[in-house]
């Protein structure tokens, strides 16, 4: 059986729209995708920034501590001298 032009047409026709279609969809699919990916790196770069913060933060914490320490150290050793020398 032989398929008419009007009915090839048709057919061709209802391929396109298809194609068409799935290519909005193909679209929409990268669309999703890249904003997905810029939500990625901007979640990336600001979990990066909060551990440099946070590893900041904690630094100076020890550090100030062990300063603390090591001047409260001589300050000891400086009364310690002192009564001796008294």
């Amino acid at each position: 059986m032989t398929k008419t032009n009007d009915e090839l047409q048709q057919i061709k026709e209802d391929c396109d729209t298809r194609i068409k279609k799935f290519k909005e969809k193909i679209k929409t699919f990268e669309k999703n995708f890249e904003e997905s990916e810029v939500i990625k790196k901007k979640t990336i770069s600001d979990l990066k920034d909060l551990y440099e913060n946070e590893t900041t933060q904690q630094r100076t914490k020890y550090e100030t501590m062990i300063e603390d320490q090591i001047r409260k150290s001589f300050r000891q050793l400086k009364e310690k001298e002192a009564e001796v020398c008294t």
